[in-house]
């Protein structure tokens, strides 16, 4: 019998013991199994365990309790330096690199000048290792194992270092590499990377495994519980309505009262799904005689902003001035535009064209929080769509033969 899975973990534990300290468990009771041409993403935050366990992965540590069955040949980039001798060449190291991990001199040779114009090192090939930069080194490690033919790569924060282009190029050459059936697993604190790539993702907490499904589910769920609660044990809650306390946010000549997020149809506190349309209120008072510009964003749980919107950037905007008196500004946001997600509301206000007085900003004042609607949790595309932005775009189809 084929077996379909590459890696497979059961009942692991990692205990490290220390002359005069307590024993830690950096892995506890971890069960995993990872199928084969899977890319899979260990995220959590620093010290829940996930270097210890592409370390044990990679055989680097041995485990306390438990079994790791690997059905593949496994190779990965781990820390800076590792399997690399830093007396001799990048050229060196390549066949070195290919001889560890069983690629015959030949195999390497049919590679190596597709290898270094990937790695974008030609100038420095030559030149020992200890003498490269920790991007020039990230560059040759990548480039060594992507195109050494890897069945199983595992890859600890290798997007961390180097250029925002040579980062896209490894992100496509991991898409080429899956799309051959290589199996990945992947230790990232960009979430982005993690939901750019992978299809699977678990959540590590105090070395075990609290979370394991879906990776855009699995990064929503982790993003909520770091900006929402912490990983504390109360449900989470987001912040539907804001009263600001008297000076604290003002400029002088404007002050901020309330803030509030609603279903538009159904109001405060009620769930808002996909469809449904969003509004968002600001209450402010003007103590002056003056034109005032609203800045409106929305930002995701990854930080990104994903809408900006000003009424003063309309065509057809006229400047009028508002009288000293208190005003209610209320912002729709269309139904059918929003994915599925956390969602963050940040304000500034100003003068019109004067930068003389400084605007009032307010950022994550409001949180919501949008859902699928019941009919979309029964379609297998609907699920699989991660993208931050999810309009229900026009389609025009027709026979043209």
């Amino acid at each position: 019998m084929v077996e379909d899975y590459a890696i497979r973990i059961e009942g692991l534990g990692k205990k490290f013991s220390g002359k005069n300290q307590d024993d830690f468990w950096a892995l506890s009771d971890v069960d995993l199994e990872i199928k084969k041409g899977e890319v899979i993403a260990i995220i959590g935050k620093n010290g829940a365990g996930k270097s210890t366990l592409l370390s044990i992965l990679s055989g680097v540590l041995k485990p306390t309790t438990g079994r790791i069955t690997i059905n593949g040949r496994i190779t990965g980039i781990l820390e800076i330096g590792t399997g690399f001798h830093p007396d001799l060449t990048g050229r060196e190291n390549v066949y070195l690199n290919g001889e560890l991990n069983g690629v015959t001199r030949k195999s390497v040779d049919a590679v190596f000048n597709e290898l270094l114009e990937f790695s974008e090192l030609k100038d420095f090939i030559e030149k020992p290792v200890k003498t490269y930069s920790s991007g020039m080194f990230m560059r040759l490690a990548f480039s060594v194992f992507a195109f050494l033919n890897p069945e199983i790569l595992l890859l600890d924060e290798v997007f961390s270092v180097g250029d925002a282009a040579f980062q896209k190029k490894c992100l496509e050459k991991i898409r080429e590499l899956i799309g051959h059936g290589t199996t990945a697993v992947l230790v990232a604190h960009n979430m982005n990377d993690v939901t750019n790539i992978c299809k699977r993702a678990c959540i590590l907490q105090e070395g075990k495994v609290i979370m394991h499904g879906k990776a855009f589910d699995v990064v929503q769920h982790y993003l909520e519980r770091i900006l929402l609660d912490n990983f504390s044990d109360k449900p989470l809650a987001t912040v539907e309505r804001k009263e600001f306390v008297p000076g604290e946010a003002n400029n002088g000549s404007i002050e901020l009262k309330s803030a509030e997020v609603r279903n538009a149809i159904k109001g405060l506190g009620r769930q808002i799904t996909r469809e449904d349309e969003i509004e968002i209120e600001l209450r402010f008072a003007q103590t002056d005689i003056s034109s005032t510009q609203i800045l409106l964003s929305i930002t995701n749980a990854s930080g990104v902003i994903v809408l900006m919107d000003s009424y003063g950037v309309r065509k057809d905007y006229v400047e009028t001035k508002n009288e000293r008196g208190i005003y209610a500004e209320t912002v729709v946001i269309p139904g059918s535009l929003l994915n599925k997600g956390l969602y963050f509301v940040n304000f500034m206000l100003g003068k019109n064209l004067d930068t003389s007085t400084k605007a009032v900003e307010v950022w994550n004042v409001l949180s919501f929080k949008i859902e699928l609607n019941d009919w979309e949790k029964d379609r297998l595309w609907s699920l699989e769509i991660d993208s931050v932005l999810r309009p229900d775009l026009k389609w025009k189809s027709e026979r043209i033969s």
